[in-house]
């Protein structure tokens, strides 16, 4: 029995011969009256009852068996009156709209570890044949550099250990090219100046490779992408002959960076930016999860190496990766809507005199966040660029004559030092070296 006329549709009848007791002790079997006593009853719930009514209904119980002399007994229930809800609000309950709820069974995977993808530990990698292989090549590349030097253990020394960090190297198809391992030293166990005293990062600047690929392009040198087995890239460069040159381009980065933004089916536009929109610094909403953003912008940044018509963007970018805003993300999204529309450029290197040009300009005042000015140049060996940069000047500048000053200074910098770079490759130049403001 229960007082509440919400489950009754939820009751089926009773054909057991179990013993009920009322309160007056007295114990009575349970007789199978069927289904008709709560369809007699269900009406009761499609009233609408006042504070102070209550509802009756009756239960007969009667012996199951004929022989059974128990006597038979009426029961009359009266049950309050529910609750009502006088509130305006309509609530779907109210309505009569009830969805059940689903339950979600979350399963953790027990695959185990694979060529195809990428271990996390040590002990995921050590089952794998593949990954092996690569530690070994790792720890022996270690070696033969002589990485480190083996001492006797001493109480004061600070240990620092190691992780294996694992990276799938990928053909432009997707496939898998090779397996790399890289051991690394968990550095933040260390203090500067006690543990060490400088640190150094030997990268090679994207200008080295420009002049390398501009010179092949001169002098019909073949080109070999080498891969050295202790270091990282960070992408593919694609490169390719014609009769007329090289063309060097990054398409699958810009692909992998469309999907993952999942704007690969996006419209595309003509400009990288709004020519007359400028980003501000608190102009917005500050984004709650800035992971997005700041990986696209990333990979944005690498794309500049074969694209320079996106330097000074993301150059604009960068200044407020420590807190992007919504309007920030937008214009991000925008220039991923103009990579839609040329995946394919890049840059194409010819053959002609060997002499080196540069063209330098600033933006005097240009940052409305602290009016300093953004100075920017490219330059040329024969008719191919080589190197360019868009960057904001450290202080501001009190006139244009300053900023283009400044423009100029480090454009001259950039330019001794690819000719002293060219003379170490013992190439010398037809002409000595020009900058135009």
């Amino acid at each position: 029995m229960t007082s509440d006329l919400q489950l009754l549709s939820n009751i089926t009848p009773s054909t057991s011969t179990d013993n009920v007791t009322i309160s007056n002790g007295t114990g009575l079997r349970i007789a199978n009256v069927g289904s008709s006593s709560l369809d007699q009853l269900l009406p009761l719930q499609d009233q609408v009852p006042t504070e102070s009514s209550t509802q009756s209904f009756t239960l007969s119980f009667s012996p199951a068996h004929a022989s059974d002399q128990s006597p038979s007994l009426d029961l009359i229930v009266d049950l309050p009156a529910p609750h009502v809800n006088s509130h305006p609000m309509q609530t779907r309950f109210k309505s009569g709209i009830i969805k059940s709820c689903h339950g979600f069974l979350a399963a953790k995977s027990t695959s185990g570890p694979s060529p195809f993808h990428e271990p996390q530990t040590y002990s995921q990698a050590a089952n794998v044949s593949e990954w092996n292989h690569a530690m070994v090549d790792e720890f022996l590349a270690l070696e033969k550099q002589h990485t480190w030097t083996l001492v006797p253990y001493q109480p004061s020394m600070n240990i620092v250990d190691c992780k294996w960090v694992f990276k799938l190297k990928k053909n432009a198809d997707g496939s898998i090219s090779r397996h790399k391992a890289r051991s690394v030293a968990n550095g933040f166990h260390q203090e500067a100046g006690l543990d060490y005293d400088e640190t150094f990062n030997p990268v090679v600047k994207h200008s080295i490779v420009q002049l390398i690929l501009a010179l092949a392009a001169q002098y019909h040198w073949s080109i070999k992408q080498l891969d050295v087995k202790n270091a990282f890239l960070h992408g593919v460069l694609h490169e390719e002959y014609t009769s007329t040159g090289i063309h060097v381009n990054q398409s699958k980065c810009a692909t992998d960076l469309l999907l993952k933004a999942g704007m690969n089916q996006c419209k595309p536009c003509s400009t990288p930016c709004l020519p007359t929109t400028k980003l501000l610094k608190f102009d917005g909403t500050p984004l709650s999860d800035p992971t997005l953003n700041r990986s696209l912008v990333g990979g944005l940044q690498y794309l500049t190496f074969s694209k320079p018509d996106i330097a000074f963007v993301v150059n604009t970018f960068c200044q407020f990766m420590h807190t992007p805003i919504d309007t920030h993300f937008a214009a991000v999204k925008l220039m991923l809507r103009y990579l839609v529309g040329n995946l394919t450029h890049g840059i194409h290197f010819t053959s002609g005199d060997v002499h080196l040009q540069a063209y330098s300009d600033a933006d005097w005042a240009g940052d409305v966040n602290d009016r300093r000015s953004t100075i920017g140049y490219v330059v040329f060996l024969s008719n191919n660029p080589i190197s360019w940069c868009a960057k904001k000047q450290n202080t501001v500048s009190c006139s244009s004559t300053e900023a283009e000053y400044r423009a100029l200074a480090i454009t001259a910098v950039e330019l001794s030092w690819l000719r002293q770079l060219l003379q170490d490759l013992h190439i010398f130049l037809d002409h000595p070296p020009c900058s135009l403001v």
